[in-house]
């Protein structure tokens, strides 16, 4: 429903899945979308997914090309993006630190 898009409501959904899918055990959930669904991949991203391939279905589910993405649901899995974010932080640490340093 256009009216309902760029709203978050199925970033908000899927967050809850994964809550659940956390909470059963699951160390990670493994979601697919197709190639052309942008609003698709948006969601999954924003939700920690990682890209893992693209792959064609079997012909009995139509033969389409379609991209898995992998959600890491513990801290067992690293996420590359959380890493990025963490080493970010560490480097504006250092460098401060090194600046003060300097300036001492």
């Amino acid at each position: 429903m256009p009216w309902k898009q760029r709203r978050g409501y199925a970033t908000r959904a899927l967050r809850e899945v994964l809550k659940d899918a956390n909470a059963r055990g699951r160390r990670y959930l493994d979601i697919t979308t197709a190639v052309e669904n942008v609003a698709s991949k948006r969601v999954i991203d924003a939700n920690g997914g990682i890209f893992i391939e693209e792959f064609v279905t079997p012909p009995a589910l139509g033969g389409r090309s379609e991209l898995r993405y992998r959600v890491p649901l513990d801290d067992r899995m690293i996420n590359p993006r959380k890493l990025e974010r963490r080493l970010i932080r560490l480097c504006v640490v250092c460098s401060d630190a090194k600046t003060m340093a300097d300036e001492w």
